[in-house]
């Protein structure tokens, strides 16, 4: 309970710290007001503290978030399909719920490789021979989204709380600051005009600058790490967060949508904030197993 404190509280602070300054200066600054950053900050007063509290209370409680944050994700995907019937979901259901069975209840193994770039293959042929009308979409996506996240339960088994705990906050970290500075730079240059209109130079290195930061404030969480390992984490996930956001923003532009839902109100569906978060997970699980070995 020590440790868990120790990492916890400190984890908590910073986290309070940042959003009532943040919800402050959108309140106060008027050029914060216009571009109305609080609609867009206020759901982290909700997604941050869930998180933090799940992670905090155990394995089961992250799990159930785990599994609720899977639901929420894969009911999405499955709205932008036009053949949606019963043995499709079935299918798909099946080909993505026994990953995070095995994450809670057996544990990792090396083999598990192999579905994971499996799945990242699948992805790839479907949004390259993309059809809204073609029956395997869904499948193909469920599959991929249960590998994901069955990686969060791996890190979180791992280390305890405090692994999951780094890398969600150095993403939600750059996909806050990357927001704002691109806003406020009113940056033109944008890197992916088609894929992604939105998204600035600037924008882009104001996140990747947050996020190496970030790493290095939450660097208690991961005290293994030496500063050059800490620093190239920071790196790996911020490479890792923007691919999964630009992967979310092909699938959108692909169905000529700008938000997954609106279960979010401004800030879309719980797909449009979790894109950048699912393939970090297992990335930095892999990057630690390298370290320690």
């Amino acid at each position: 309970m020590m440790e868990l404190n120790s990492i916890a509280i400190p984890a908590a602070l910073m986290w309070g710290i940042f959003l009532s300054v943040s919800a402050a200066g959108t309140l106060i600054v008027r050029q914060f007001k216009a571009r109305s950053f609080f609609p867009r900050l206020a759901v982290w007063f909700v997604i941050i503290p869930l998180f933090l509290s799940a992670l905090y209370f155990g394995k089961w409680t992250f799990f159930a978030l785990v599994c609720l944050s899977f639901g929420v994700c894969y009911y999405e995907l499955a709205r932008i399909n036009t053949r949606i019937s019963f043995s499709i979901q079935a299918l798909a259901l099946a080909l993505a719920l026994p990953w995070l069975l095995i994450a809670q209840f057996i544990g990792y193994s090396h083999w598990l490789l192999i579905p994971a770039f499996t799945s990242l293959a699948a992805a790839a042929y479907v949004l390259k021979n993309w059809n809204r009308d073609r029956w395997w979409n869904l499948p193909a996506f469920a599959f991929l989204l249960g590998i994901c996240f069955s990686y969060w339960i791996y890190l979180n088994r791992l280390g305890s709380f405090r692994l999951a705990l780094f890398v969600f906050s150095v993403v939600a970290l750059f996909d806050i600051m990357a927001f704002v500075t691109g806003k406020l730079s009113g940056g033109r240059y944008c890197p992916f005009p088609r894929l992604s209109p939105n998204k600035t130079l600037v924008g882009y290195l104001g996140g990747l600058l947050s996020a190496i930061f970030a790493a290095y404030l939450f660097w208690f969480a991961v005290p293994e790490l030496n500063f050059l390992q800490v620093t190239m984490a920071g790196l790996l996930i911020t490479v890792a967060g923007s691919s999964g956001d630009l992967l979310g923003s092909l699938i959108k532009r692909q169905n000529g949508l700008k938000d997954f839902s609106s279960m979010l109100g401004p800030m879309g569906g719980l797909t449009d904030r979790l894109d950048s978060q699912l393939i970090t997970m297992g990335l930095f699980y892999y990057y630690l197993l390298a370290i320690i070995r």
